[in-house]
This record gives C-alpha cells, sequence and structure tokens, in this order.
C-alpha cells in the first residue's frame, strides 16, 4: 500500500515562490497533444499559471481528438482545433495532405498569435506543436518546450535550438538538447488534483469499496488492446480473490463495449470505462498499476508512489516508451515486461505476488515516490517568469 504519510509530507513541501502576482495578467498559448501525456503536461502547467496568476489568458492548440477537446474544456481553458492536419501519413497522398494541412494550421496559428500576443507560447512535443512552434519563431515570440520523455521526441529535438529553453523530467534527456540555450531538468508537470486527491472521495465516485485493494490497469489515453486481452484473460484467478481484490480498467475506446462485457461475465467489484478524466481518483484507489509507460503515466505514479507493472508499446517512436519503463525498473519502482512476453499467467504471478508480499509492494511505493517530481509545475513557471522579466 501507498505510505500516505510520507506521500504528503512530500506533497505538502509543493510551492514556489513566484515573480508574479494576482494583479498580473500572463498569457500563455499550450501547443502540442495527441497524447494524454503531452495533454496532461500542459494542462498541469496551465492550473499553475492560474493559481498563481488568475487573470491569465490560456489557449491551447490541440487536434480533433475527441478526448482533447473534452479535457481543456473541462477545466475553463480556450480551446482551438487544428483544422487542416491529419496524422495518416502512411500513403503518399496522406503524406502531402499531412504536410499541405501543416502548412495551413501554421498560418492559423500564425494569425492566432498575432491577435493574442500571448507572452510566451509552450511546445508540449508531437507533430500537433509545429504550427504554433514555428508561428511563434516567425512573430519573435519567445517559446519553451517541455520534454515528457526520457528520450526525446524528434519534433522537440528539430526545434530546441531556437527555444528560450527545454524543461526535461529525466537527467538522461540532457544529452539530446546540446543545441539548446538552456536546459532544466524540472520533471514533467503533474495536476494539483491527482497529489491532493482523497480515497474516501474517489470510492464513493467510483463505487468501489474502501478496504479492498485496487488493481488499476490503463493503456494511455488510446487503449492498449493487448494489455487488455491479458488482462480480461486474468478475471477467472481474480474473480477467487473477488473478497480481497477490485479493479479499475481504462480500457480505451476500441476496446470498451467487449471490455466491458467480459467483466460483467464475472463476480468481481470493477469500474470500467473508456477513459477517466478525473484519474486522481483511479490513482488514489490503486495499489498496484498495469499500464503503458507513456511519459503522462511515468510522471503520475511516481508523482503519488505506486508500483506498477510496464509493458511499453512496442511501436512508440525511438521506443521511448521503453526507456520510460527502463528507468523506473532499474530503480525498483516497476516490473518492465516486453509486450510480446506479456501473458496471463506472468501478469498473475506479479500482481498476486505484490499483494502477497506487502514489504516488496511497500518497497517499490518508496521508490516510485523517490522518483517522483511533483514540484515540477511551480518550478517550470518560476524559470518562465524569470525568462519574462530578464
Amino acid at each position: 500500500m501507498v505510505n500516505r504519510e510520507a506521500l504528503t509530507q512530500k506533497h505538502s513541501k509543493i510551492g514556489v515562490e513566484y515573480l508574479v502576482n494576482e494583479g498580473y495578467r500572463l498569457k500563455v498559448i499550450f501547443s502540442g497533444g495527441s497524447t494524454g501525456g503531452h495533454l496532461m503536461s500542459g494542462l498541469s502547467l496551465a492550473e499553475e499559471v492560474k493559481d498563481a496568476c488568475p487573470k491569465s489568458e490560456i489557449t491551447f492548440f490541440a487536434t480533433s481528438k475527441s478526448f482533447e477537446k473534452e479535457c481543456i474544456q473541462e477545466k475553463g481553458f480556450l480551446f482551438k482545433k487544428l483544422p487542416f492536419t491529419i496524422g495518416n501519413r502512411r500513403s503518399i497522398f496522406g503524406k502531402m495532405r499531412f504536410y499541405v494541412g501543416m502548412v495551413l494550421d501554421t498560418v492559423y496559428a500564425g494569425f492566432v498569435i498575432c491577435k493574442t500576443r500571448p507572452d510566451i507560447v509552450v511546445g508540449l512535443g508531437g507533430y500537433s506543436s509545429v504550427p504554433s512552434i514555428v508561428g511563434a519563431m516567425l512573430l519573435a515570440t519567445p517559446f519553451v518546450i517541455i520534454e515528457q520523455n526520457l528520450v526525446p521526441g524528434k519534433v522537440n529535438r528539430l526545434f530546441s535550438g531556437k527555444a528560450k529553453e527545454v524543461f526535461c523530467h529525466f537527467q538522461q534527456s540532457v544529452r539530446w538538447f546540446k543545441r539548446t540555450k538552456a536546459v532544466t531538468v524540472t520533471g514533467n508537470p503533474v495536476r494539483k488534483d491527482i497529489l491532493f486527491a482523497q480515497k474516501e472521495v474517489a470510492a464513493t465516485v467510483l463505487g468501489l469499496s474502501l478496504d479492498k485493494e485496487t488493481i488499476l490497469i490503463i493503456g494511455g489515453s488510446q487503449g492498449a488492446s493487448a494489455i487488455n486481452k491479458v488482462m480480461v484473460g486474468c478475471l477467472p484467478l481474480f474473480e477467487k480473490r473477488s473478497d480481497k481484490l477490485q479493479i479499475i480498467h481504462c480500457t480505451g475506446d476500441n476496446d470498451f463495449d467487449e471490455i466491458s462485457a467480459a467483466y460483467g461475465k464475472y463476480k468481481i467489484d470493477s469500474y470500467v470505462c473508456p477513459f477517466l478524466s478525473s484519474m486522481q481518483h483511479a490513482y488514489s484507489m490503486a495499489d498496484v498499476v498495469v499500464s503503458r509507460a507513456g511519459a503522462g503515466t511515468i510522471t503520475e505514479i511516481t508523482a503519488v508512489g505506486l508500483p506498477s507493472i510496464l509493458i511499453p508499446y512496442p511501436f512508440a517512436a525511438d521506443n521511448h516508451q521503453y526507456y520510460n519503463a527502463l528507468e523506473l525498473s532499474t530503480h525498483g519502482a516497476a516490473y518492465l515486461i516486453e509486450e510480446k512476453d506479456f501473458n496471463e499467467r506472468g501478469a498473475e504471478e506479479l500482481i498476486i505476488g505484490l499483494f502477497e508480499d506487502k514489504s516488496k509492494r511497500i518497497d517499490m511505493c518508496s521508490k516510485s515516490l523517490e522518483l517522483g517530481k511533483p514540484e515540477a509545475a511551480g518550478k517550470i513557471l518560476q524559470r518562465i517568469n524569470q525568462l519574462l522579466v530578464g
């Protein structure tokens, strides 16, 4: 189980002395998305900006994916959809359409930047951050980059030389940014609702028990069919422990109907959903996490000190999820299993083993918490303030 006392003690230290104040209006454009990890970093930093400067104007450029619009507007920020860029580049026609769309979106982003006149643009990574970054460069608007993964993405590497500063989660990422003016290891911003969530509230919202141990299964914002399939195969064994065990399973949109129907065949308490925007409830309930190894997930599970079984997406760019997971595994905070080796028997042994070996689980919790950087958003905002005031 998570050491809640250690967690509370660590999170109580969060906070920085800002160079701005409540009467200051900071205009910020966040650019990027397409994955939950990119978007959640931006939302977390945006919340920090709003807390420090309530009158700030915050705009997000993101793709047409429904979860992005939902998450951004739920937090009360302005959502601007990139209307032209389409991500399918498998065919020659698809590539042509993509690059033409990228040019048109850059013109659109430039128009918005010119009209909004932001103090700074924050690039969150991914192709959808390109239009705003290029627009910022053309209009001499300062921009910074947040790199969430251990192995930086191609877009962030490409534009890092022109950025005012790059903020990384991992120390090992620094070597990739040799042409950058400044690189600071701050950690990835994490939402405060995740840091200070209450388990009692979560149990009520999710309809689960406070007295049972909880497995949290997440495959990122897109879901993970390979993980879903294996974990559903484990349900017969988990049902035998249903007096002690319950499950939260975020399936992704594509698999939701099938996975939800599968849970209906077994007598085990569960909360099954395609995507959970209020992940603070899931984390506060969880005792063990089974997940992909995207940057957002890594940031959040270490911020709250959860042990994990990580199955990296094997086709991620530069295999970055593997290296994210390897970092946690090396420090004893997680088990790393490649997708080709992930099966029902292995999953059952690891999960049941962690529930039966409480000392092992507590040790993994402690090591996970040591890797967490819950103060990241405050540090990044402090650096941005310093950049703006010179």
